[in-house]
């Protein structure tokens, strides 16, 4: 499915401190589809892009993104409901040689000014990066797996004895 991309000028959206609302599926997003549970209603993320100031005064766009994605848990490979609400703000610079070397510290993030920067592109990435590596159900909270909720193992032989077929 082809999306028609969202451009801006991002100098123009930041001067006029312009504001983009949006909603983007998760099935949408092709980057995520190995995370969500097959054949559930993966979810909807809103989004609003700001354009602003940064609190050091420089040009910057604030993403907030809100919504709920169903991944599948890596622990029961179950239906799970992942709340998503994130702000993130990115000062703008006019070019990669602008940007300064990244410490470990530092919490700033930054985009390149472009006067056809894609907005839904930014949401996707920014989504990604919102989700878990391994998405997994608090401890004790998966579904279907008494050892699981428990915290009592089966023993693997009583298993395969439940296996064997009567000889007759």
């Amino acid at each position: 499915m082809t999306r028609k991309p969202i451009l801006i000028n991002t100098h123009e959206f930041i001067k006029q401190s312009l504001e983009i609302h949006g909603k983007i599926r998760a099935s949408q997003i092709l980057a995520i589809q190995d995370s969500l549970y097959a054949g559930a209603d993966e979810g909807e993320v809103s989004y609003t892009l700001s354009g602003d100031k940064s609190h050091h005064g420089k040009p910057s766009l604030k993403l907030d993104l809100a919504g709920q994605v169903t991944l599948c848990c890596q622990r029961c490979l179950g239906e799970m409901h992942y709340p998503l609400v994130s702000s993130t703000w990115f000062e703008v610079v006019a070019d990669e040689s602008a940007i300064p070397e990244l410490d470990e510290d530092d919490e700033v993030d930054y985009i390149v000014a472009s006067t056809q920067f894609d907005v839904e592109a930014l949401v996707e990435e920014e989504l990604l990066l919102s989700l878990p590596l391994a998405p997994r159900h608090e401890e004790g909270a998966c579904a279907g797996d008494v050892s699981i909720m428990t915290g009592q193992k089966q023993n693997p032989f009583k298993i395969l004895e439940g296996l064997k077929k009567p000889v007759s």
